[in-house]
């Protein structure tokens, strides 16, 4: 098979030579067979590019100085709190002999009343409820003046809230009463009385609980229907079979669980006894539960009249059920019992007072019910008067103080203190309703000592402040453990302790000056004095000892470059290469001139590395060795004739820059670089290198074994095969 491809390639910066035929190339990992190198490329590069470049000097004198300002750290500190006691204030109120008051009131003004109104919502009963309502008035005539609110509900609804609770307060009761009073009708209504009304006492509303009856009322419940209680046949009654209430006993049990028999009593407004022809029938549970709680029933047929409607028996309610209000009455005071006095309508009497508790009185409602005005007349709040007083804590007794009614006691005069009880006795009982104040501080021992590590302090140093201020030596003493103070600080002080060692000193400051010049001589001196002042220095760093530090001291340090004339050495920016140099003094040459060492190696110049067999960096290491001493470090020194002067110096050298060792060719577009058809070949200055890498168009050799401004050629050789 034959390869071919066209005989010649144009690139850029590339040669392309014709070769004869027949030749044969050698590729590395392929058996050898016969190829005709068709052309060849060659691209040229440099490893590095050598520039002149200069230096120039301001050299207008033999010396120049600088200033450290020497300084210390900042010095240790140490903040520590005093305990703080803890403070007392007592007040005590001397007592007194009893008082004397003298108190009235109206009877009727007294008690709580709870009364529940039951009313029947079946069809059947609209003149009774319209009767009934217009008898608040009738209702109310005996308890009037008492605390009295009234509840109405319906055989089939307990709720109570503000639109059928009646209250003394509201603005027209008598309106509020009928209109609750007259219930909706409902003609499939159970006349459920004792339910109902076990239900509203206890608070209940469709599944809430709303309580509307007061702790320590007294309780009556009047019901108005023309049937029993759940009704008057077996069928109504068997639907209360399973519910509170179902029987007269069942209610009294229950008004006998939330108020004494004392307290609560039954009414009911009923057929009593079967004589009414337009009931539905005989009321016999209602008025057997009013019988037992000491109540009362009324006909609903024969006891009213549309023109007295129920206003007779409603007044003999309220006068019934007055009678068990609980008369109470608040004191101002509550009676010590040493003298109670009860007077009625102006004749004292010694009965009808139930309890004293407080200053709450409960009376008999009975033994008073023809009297008017009441009024007491007693003592009370007799304080036994003290001539001590014990104290909550032990006192520290330089803190302690006393006052009776604002003014001060003196401890040992007008009183003293019993340690052991911790009680202070006074001299002379404090008058009545004196107040006294005691005020201290408990009895602790303050901090004298303040513990801190001093050690290696510098006692010049040392400061001790209370409270921000600071303190005089002459009041603490101080060791490597702490300061002790003469006299404790206050309670709750804030101490701070701060201080220095030989430490605190800092002996190292930063001192470079920017000057090409090498100094020949330096010193360093106190500014102030004169005087000198040992240090070391490296031209970067001055290092003073730590008994060379003062704090605040200015040292002077003084450079001396030397004379014109004398051999002198200058740093460069860059490495120079090769022993061109030229020196200009004022623009002038032969004034100064370089010192060259050319037997020397100089200190710069790349590494040799990378070694490899054949015609590699290790074959040419002699030659390596010579082009190194190129390169002649960062320094140069030169020296000026006897007398020289000169403002500017100019240093002419020569520097190496753009080293590289990578080198990219440029190929037609479409070649494959890594094509078995091409050959590559990298002479350097001639000489076949074989220690080089590629990797597509770049070729890499290492940068420390190319001399300064080598030669590289990188030859690109397309061969086709032969045709066998």
């Amino acid at each position: 098979m034959n390869y071919f491809w066209p005989s010649s390639i144009l690139i850029a910066a590339a040669a392309i030579n014709m070769t004869g035929c027949n030749s044969e190339a050698n590729f590395s990992g392929a058996p050898k067979k016969s190829y005709d190198q068709i052309a060849n490329q060659v691209f040229r590069f440099t490893s590095s590019k050598i520039i002149p470049a200069t230096v120039t000097i301001s050299d207008g004198g033999r010396y120049t100085s600088f200033d450290v300002l020497q300084a210390e750290k900042s010095p240790y500190q140490v903040l520590q709190r005093q305990i703080k006691r803890q403070s007392y204030s007592e007040a005590f109120v001397q007592g007194h002999a009893a008082r004397f008051s003298q108190e009235q009131f109206q009877l009727s003004e007294a008690g709580m009343l709870d009364f529940m109104v039951v009313v029947d919502d079946s069809r059947s009963m609209n003149d009774e409820q319209a009767m009934v309502g217009q008898g608040l008035s009738s209702l109310i005539s005996q308890f009037k003046d008492t605390n009295w609110q009234i509840a109405v509900i319906s055989m089939s609804n307990p709720c109570v809230d503000s639109s059928n609770l009646i209250k003394k307060s509201d603005a027209n009761p008598g309106q509020k009463f009928a209109n609750a009073i007259q219930k909706p009708l409902d003609r499939q209504a159970a006349e459920q009385g004792f339910p109902m009304a076990i239900k509203s006492l206890k608070g209940e509303c469709n599944g809430a609980i709303r309580p509307w009856i007061r702790e320590g009322s007294s309780i009556g419940v009047l019901f108005l229907s023309d049937e029993d209680n759940c009704g008057s046949d077996s069928g109504e009654q068997q639907r209360c079979k399973n519910i509170e209430g179902k029987n007269s006993d069942e209610m009294v049990a229950f008004l006998r669980s939330i108020r004494s028999a004392e307290d609560a009593r039954l009414y009911a407004i009923v057929d009593k006894d079967g004589s009414c022809p337009d009931a539905g029938g005989k009321g016999g549970m209602y008025v057997d539960a009013s019988l037992k709680t000491g109540g009362t029933a009324a006909s609903i047929c024969h006891d009213f009249t549309p023109a007295n409607g129920s206003g007779a028996y409603l007044n003999g309610v309220s006068t019934d059920v007055s009678r068990i209000i609980k008369r109470q009455f608040t004191l101002r005071a509550s009676p010590d019992m040493a003298q109670f006095v009860v007077v009625v309508d102006g004749n004292q009497t010694t009965g009808g007072i139930v309890s004293v508790k407080g200053n709450v009185v409960t009376i008999d409602p009975a033994a008073f019910k023809d009297g008017a005005k009441i009024t007491f007349s007693y003592t009370h709040d007799a304080i036994p008067m003290f001539e001590s007083v014990a104290l909550k804590a032990v006192p520290n007794l330089d803190t302690l103080k006393v006052l009776v009614n604002g003014a001060p006691l003196n401890l040992g005069t007008d009183y003293s203190y019993d340690a052991a009880a911790r009680v202070i006795r006074f001299a002379n009982i404090p008058p009545e309703d004196a107040r006294v104040s005691v005020s201290y501080l408990e009895n602790r021992e303050l901090l004298k000592k303040f513990p801190v590590n001093l050690t290696g302090v510098r006692p010049d140093t040392l400061k001790v402040l209370v409270n921000g201020l600071a303190v005089n030596s002459d009041v603490f003493s101080h060791d490597n453990d702490g300061v002790d103070f003469y006299n404790a600080p206050t309670d709750g002080a804030l101490v701070s302790i701060s201080w220095k060692t030989e430490e605190s000193k800092i002996t190292n400051y930063a001192a470079s000056i920017s000057d090409a010049r090498h100094p020949v001589a330096w010193s360093a001196k106190d500014k102030n004095s004169g005087d000198v002042v040992p240090a070391q220095w490296d031209g970067k760093t001055i290092i003073f000892s730590q008994d060379q530090v003062i704090a605040g001291r200015t040292v002077a340090v003084i450079v001396d470059f030397g004379e014109k004339s004398q051999l002198r050495t200058v740093d460069l920016p860059a490495e120079r290469i090769d022993d061109d140099v030229t020196i200009l003094a004022d623009g002038k040459a032969g004034i100064c001139n370089a010192i060259l060492r050319s037997d020397q190696p100089g200190p710069g110049g790349p590494p040799v590395s990378g070694q490899s067999d054949g015609a590699t960096a290790s074959d040419h290491l002699e030659e390596n060795q010579v082009w190194k001493k190129r390169y002649k470090g960062k320094q140069v020194s030169f020296q000026c004739v006897s007398g020289a002067d000169y403002a500017v110096l100019q240093i002419n050298y020569k520097q190496e820059v753009n080293r590289v060792g990578d080198f990219k060719v440029s190929l037609p577009a479409g070649i494959d670089p890594d094509s078995s058809s091409l050959a590559w070949k990298v002479y350097v200055d001639g000489k076949v290198m074989r220690d080089f890498k590629r990797n597509g168009l770049e070729v890499t050799l290492e940068a420390g074994i190319l001399p300064p401004e080598s030669k590289i050629d990188v030859e690109v050789i397309t061969y086709s095969q032969l045709s066998k």
